[in-house]
């Protein structure tokens, strides 16, 4: 498979000293990724339960490597590959925080590298308008003229994140902001697997005074799942039937270039996701821990039923009574650009309605965050940046019973009597500095969280990481 690989980036390598000025027919981008932390040891007046951050002191490493093939094919056609291999993982087995303190890491149960086609999709261009433009090529885009008003059809494997949500002052974990809070909007519990990776259709319609974008992909047959309900890595029919969500987004310019843009989007999950109220229903009744504590701890299998991540009382709840029901909700997003040295800031606030589990993103129901980037063209590093973000999490008051009660969602949960001072908003900051040097970006990057995953009884934790980056 290695050297299949290497054979493959060879040849693409040479036939792009080939491409055409006019279209890049093929792009080949490297890039590999690096993150550090550390917390040291906080204080907790409580125990820790199955998915409590552990107030001892830790260390982890992650890694992720993509490489990004591109290719035109027919006429207005692209192709897209991306390999990709990840390893390592985040504290506590990346449970204990909603707002979890680095993007890179997934949970997928075990810390060894694994090779794993991440996108795998075509892109269709239909033009609307004779004006062209020419859109600059970076990674998976293809620099080319596009028409200025155009219809683009994507299908194929990729992350709705890839297309919806996007925020240039904070989305890309591996170049800016790492807490999941700020990287994207935490109350979007989006449709993917655990890597955050679906199949999916998606249409973007591109207008000179407005943006419109339409998705709908596949979900995973189980909370933070690899697999569909037909327990294949590849989804049938009936699993886009059963299993999917769905988004809309409209991007309005506050001016004509889009530097300064409003954007409104909203998207509904379904799944096999169970009612917090009805398990809030059995916890009162029975106080057992058999029913609350999760099997085994972490998971060690995402691929079919030997752990499903949540309190076997939620678990027993999946798709009893209305199987493919799930949960809505909406984004808000304001972007300006500041001034010709490219500084940025960004507001952003997100919402379900909380009233079943969390599926694959992570447990936010409620989210507010702000922040933006200040260029080191004020201090002679014109390549630099400083960038800080602040969020606050919340959830629904079935969400919050539910944890009171002792359950376990798949990223959090302290326990039974563990929350003594109640639940309140998950307060974080973060604040990185992106030193760039050739092909390399340095990050030194701090979190200070207060409420650990919704509980002033513990923390508050501060957070010290650094990430290196790479990219050809």
């Amino acid at each position: 498979m290695i050297k299949y690989l290497i054979s493959v980036v060879f040849l693409f390598s040479n036939i792009a000293a080939f491409a055409q000025d006019s279209i890049e027919r093929f792009s080949l981008h490297f890039k590999q990724t690096f993150v550090e932390q550390y917390h040291p040891a906080f204080q907790s007046s409580v125990g820790s339960g199955n998915k409590s951050l552990s107030n001892a002191e830790e260390s982890d490493m992650s890694s992720i490597s993509t490489l990004y093939l591109s290719s035109t094919t027919w006429k207005n056609g692209e192709f897209y590959f991306n390999p990709e291999i990840a390893g390592g993982s985040g504290f506590s087995g990346a449970t204990g925080l909603a707002g979890f303190s680095n993007g890179t890491t997934f949970r997928v149960g075990s810390t060894a590298p694994t090779l794993y086609i991440a996108r795998l999709f075509f892109r269709q261009i239909i033009p609307l308008s004779k004006e062209k433009v020419f859109r600059e090529s970076d990674v998976n885009i293809l620099g080319r003229m596009v028409p200025t008003e155009r219809l683009i059809i994507t299908f194929g494997k990729f992350s709705m994140s890839d297309i919806f949500d996007q925020n240039v002052t904070s989305h890309d974990p591996t170049s800016s902001l790492l807490n999941w809070s700020l990287m994207d909007a935490g109350a979007w519990d989006y449709s993917s697997n655990t890597r955050g990776y679906t199949y999916a259709l998606s249409v973007k319609l591109v207008k000179k005074k407005y943006i419109f974008r339409f998705c709908s992909g596949v979900n995973a047959l189980w909370s933070n799942g690899l697999v569909t309900a037909s327990n294949n890595f590849m989804p049938l029919p009936n699993d886009w039937k059963n299993a999917h969500g769905e988004i809309m987004e409209l991007i309005l310019p506050i001016k004509k270039d889009f530097s300064n843009s409003f954007k409104i989007t909203l998207f509904a999950n379904h799944g096999r996701m169970a009612s917090y109220a009805d398990a809030n229903k059995i916890l009162q009744k029975d106080t057992s821990l058999a029913i609350r504590n999760v099997a085994g701890g972490l998971p060690t299998n995402l691929n079919d039923g030997t752990s499903h991540l949540v309190s076997p009382v939620l678990d027993n709840l999946r798709g009893l009574s209305n199987p493919y029901y799930g949960k809505a909700g909406i984004i808000l997003n304001w972007e300006m650009k500041l001034d010709k040295k490219g500084e940025m800031i960004f507001v952003r606030t997100s919402w379900n309605d909380g009233k079943r589990e969390s599926w694959m993103y992570t447990e936010i129901d409620k989210s507010f965050t702000f922040g933006g980037f200040i260029s080191g063209a004020r201090f002679h590093r014109p390549e630099d940046m400083i960038r800080v973000g602040f969020a606050t999490n919340g959830i629904s008051k079935q969400h919050a019973d539910y944890l009171q009660a002792g359950g376990y969602g798949f990223i959090i949960g302290d326990g039974l009597g563990n929350y003594p001072q109640g639940i309140k908003p998950e307060l974080i900051a973060e604040l990185q500095y992106n030193f760039k040097y050739n092909f390399m970006i340095l990050s030194p990057d701090y979190q200070f969280v207060i409420n650990p995953a919704y509980n002033p009884a513990r923390g508050p934790v501060h957070i010290f990481g650094l990430r290196a980056a790479f990219q050809f």
